[in-house]
């Protein structure tokens, strides 16, 4: 990249440099003269051509919108393409979600995604909300769904052809109703699109979905690689990177067992991706993230489609930094982790919340977590540049350098019998990782404000925020279980008797065949059977010890 003579012209400058720069250091005692990143990469204090000499233009960075993607996917970076503003929402039953959905519309969100109760079918153990295990859940930590007349309501007034839909579960049967109700409206599955939380597991169910919408829903994304939840159990950047990437391998070579080609698979692939402390690495790790994604489908895995190239990935901010003290301090945490994820070339986004740390987020703060992302677009002009940050020579090292490590990890997994074999492995690495994390904080060798530093002892945000003179956080309801009971009980009232215990023995013969099981479970929620009567029918039919076939919506790695 350079002449000879610039270079040694470069070492001899640099050289000088370092030495002025040590003297200097030198006479400041409190001057700090080591740095790691987040995740252990040792750092200089500055960065020169020398430093990247060894990278290749076109093939290691290229231009935006080309192989290998390290500048993002698209060639005019976001002036072609806004990135999806999302806020996660889940609140009580089917209405309350909708109406908040229609309510951030309003406010500029761009894109839609909703989160199921932990005790149903979108939550995975199905149960439903008349079950006495569900109390003191339903409705609490998000949508309540029994059947699909919940997701009847959900959708009202939303339409499917236009609206970015994501649905947080893995659940079979929400897809099946989200297909229910889209051929209620005529839409022809080849249109439909949206995207599920189908999480990349050693499951029939996983792998039944994505067969099923490879052959029947091409364009909807049924494939979900979740980083995220890992990265927020402990792991570091070239972590989140490599263990992802171990994952796609995976998934793809189950369904290449199953006779889908890695093309009918890897261009419906979507990632779920954190961003969090430590600005630059973050930058660099979606750069590292998609180049190496590119070069394994590519060269490793024979894709021919460039779409199988593309890593495509929503991105979440950080968690676990959101802090119950202070906890407008989390404004500038989560405006900070977005700004890094635009300048990572995110393609969807949503912001953590001021007050999740205290509560389901209130119309307030996810107004302004939606307001945040439409700052970043409209007033800060990162947006108006494609990887604005690409030729920092930082950045570039710190891409090659999250890469060569991802790499490597990669490697270690594959040699372990791949992910799904080398999850033990993988699960002690996130452990060793948090346990280092949490004690960087506990000796100070890393700050978080009002936490570890800063502290207040009468905490003037904290009182603001949780007044009851200003209630600003969203309040628990226990209603909402009564409600939805009346819902439930409204949908087992108004169904056929006989189509529903047609639409059971069906399903039963369908487990037990162990034939694809999604259109046979599309007519079972057509018939409004609910989640704990398709529940009962896995049980039956495959035996308790078998259940996590159809109902596994344990994360891969759960958020500590």
């Amino acid at each position: 990249m350079f002449k000879q003579k610039t270079i040694k012209e470069l070492k001899e400058a640099r050289k000088q440099y370092e030495e002025e720069l040590a003297c200097l250091l030198g006479n400041i005692p409190e001057a700090r003269t080591e740095y790691e990143t987040l995740s252990g990469i040792a750092v200089k204090g500055v960065y020169t051509p020398l430093d990247i000499a060894g990278s290749d233009y076109s093939r290691d960075i290229a231009f935006p919108g080309q192989y290998p993607y390290t500048r993002g996917l698209f060639p005019a970076g976001f002036r072609s393409r806004r990135w999806n503003v999302r806020q996660v929402v889940g609140l009580g039953t089917a209405e309350e979600t909708n109406q908040r959905w229609k309510y951030l519309l309003a406010q500029g969100q761009t894109a839609l995604a909703v989160v199921g109760a932990v005790k149903n079918a979108m939550g995975g153990y199905g149960y439903d909300t008349d079950d006495e295990r569900t109390i003191g859940f339903a409705g609490k930590d998000g949508i309540q769904t029994d059947t699909l007349y919940d997701f009847e309501t959900l959708f009202d007034g939303i339409d499917l052809t236009k609206a970015s839909i994501h649905i947080i579960t893995s659940s079979a049967m929400a897809l099946a109703c989200y297909i229910a109700v889209a051929e209620q409206r005529g839409i022809p599955l080849s249109q439909l699109r949206g995207s599920m939380s189908n999480q990349v597991r050693p499951s029939r169910e996983c792998f039944d979905i994505i067969e099923y919408c490879a052959q029947n829903v091409p364009n909807f994304n049924a494939t979900y690689i979740d980083v995220r939840n890992i990265r927020e159990a402990g792991c570091n950047a070239p972590q989140e990177i490599g263990f992802g990437v171990a994952l796609g391998i995976a998934a793809a070579e189950a369904m290449a067992e199953r006779g889908v080609d890695i093309d009918q698979f890897a261009p419906r692939v979507t990632w779920f991706v954190n961003s969090g402390p430590e600005f630059f690495e973050e930058v660099a790790k979606f750069r590292a993230m998609r180049r190496l994604w590119a070069r394994t489908m590519r060269q490793k895995y024979g894709a021919r489609d460039p779409r199988s190239w593309r890593m495509r990935a929503h991105v979440q901010t950080y968690a676990p930094s959101l802090t119950y003290q202070q906890p407008l301090n989390n404004i500038v945490r989560s405006a900070l982790y977005a700004l890094a994820a635009v300048l990572g070339g995110a393609q969807s986004m949503s912001v953590n919340s001021f007050d999740e740390v205290l509560a389901i987020p209130s119309e307030l703060s996810a107004t302004i977590s939606v307001r945040t992302q439409q700052m970043i677009y409209f007033e800060s002009g990162v947006a108006e540049v494609a990887d604005p940050l690409g030729g920092s020579y930082y950045v570039e090292w710190l891409t090659d350098r999250l890469e060569e490590e991802a790499a490597r990890i990669v490697d270690e997994i594959q040699a372990r019998g791949g992910a799904f074999k080398a999850r033990a492995w993988m699960e002690q690495q996130v452990r060793a990782e948090a346990i280092k994390r949490q004690r960087e904080l506990d000796t100070r060798k890393r700050i978080r404000v009002g936490v570890n530093a800063y502290e207040e002892e009468d905490d003037l945000q904290l009182k603001l925020v949780t007044s009851a003179d200003l209630p600003l956080l969203y309040e628990y309801d226990p209603t909402m279980r009564d409600k939805q009971i009346a819902r439930l009980n409204k949908a087992r009232q108004m169904r056929d008797p006989a189509r529903v215990e047609q639409a059971k023995r069906m399903l039963y013969e369908a487990f037990q065949s162990g034939k694809n099981m999604m259109p046979t479970l599309i007519e079972a929620v057509k018939a409004y059977l609910s989640s704990g009567e398709l529940a009962e029918v896995c049980r039956q039919a495959l035996g308790t010890s078998n259940d996590y076939f159809f109902y596994d919506k344990i994360d891969f790695f759960p958020a500590s």
